[in-house]
């Protein structure tokens, strides 16, 4: 599949699904949430509570928690827009993207360093890279948004299965709207970008990845070539894998 096409295709369905949501209180409802297994990985430890899975290699601890659409909704509050939810006309909440939160915690090692980009394998060998917030930057720079509902109507461009939703289109504002901008900021204090980290120390934020298919059972995140920095300023390279399978909610 073109990837540029998939890019394309993405942008538009995206942009056009920014709004809040006046007088119409939103229900979230989890429709399909993701089960962690052992998978490959002997040293994982899986919190069953929380999803959440725990790998420690070389003195790095690194954790992984699916979120779902109740949590992401938490993110905001009153007529904020939330930039990982699309809040239809009844108040039904969509997920637009798959998300992890991820920490990483450097126990020991004068220096621990891991990029911004983790990788996503599905069980039909697609592969997704999380997405940075330059993407959404760009994004939003472009996107049509607005602070009133208006009328929907299917956009005949704004599906591409199994990638993507149909979203409903709304009345342009211009880029530097204060609901891009709302969107623009809540991304970047959540998102994970990387970099270096101290001994004691931890990051934390949220990888973003395309909506998976309803249809994915299992999954894999790879997040690649931590860079471990030892006493003697030598370096080593970690790849630390998370499995996990997609679940429909069984509604009683």
């Amino acid at each position: 599949m073109c990837r540029k096409l998939l890019s394309h295709l993405r942008f538009i369905g995206l942009a056009l699904s920014l709004v809040v949501l006046f007088g119409c209180g939103a229900k979230p409802k989890i429709e399909f949430y993701l089960e962690p297994t052992s998978g490959a990985q002997i040293n994982a430890e899986i919190d069953s509570e929380t999803g959440t899975i725990t790998v420690i290699q070389k003195g790095v601890q690194i954790s992984l928690e699916p979120l779902d659409e109740v949590e992401l909704f938490d993110l905001t509050k009153g007529s904020e827009v939330n930039p990982y939810l699309h809040i239809g006309r009844w108040g039904k909440v969509d997920p637009l993207y798959t998300i992890f939160e991820i920490l990483v915690y450097n126990a020991e090692h004068p220096r621990v360093m891991v990029g911004e980009s983790v990788v996503l394998i599905d069980d039909r060998g697609n592969q997704y890279a999380s997405l940075t917030y330059d993407y959404f930057r760009d994004l939003y720079a472009n996107s049509r948004t607005t602070t009133t509902y208006q009328r929907s109507y299917y956009h005949p461009y704004s599906y591409y299965a199994p990638y993507s939703r149909y979203y409903p289109t709304y009345s342009r504002r211009q880029r530097n709207s204060p609901v891009a901008k709302n969107a623009r900021l809540i991304v970047r204090d959540t998102i994970f970008d990387g970099g270096q980290i101290f001994p004691g120390g931890k990051r934390v934020g949220f990888l973003v990845f395309d909506r998976l298919p309803d249809d994915t059972k299992d999954l894999e995140v790879i997040v690649p070539r931590v860079v471990v920095v030892d006493e003697s300023d030598q370096t080593s390279e970690i790849d630390f894998r998370f499995d996990f399978q997609q679940k429909v909610t069984v509604e009683n």
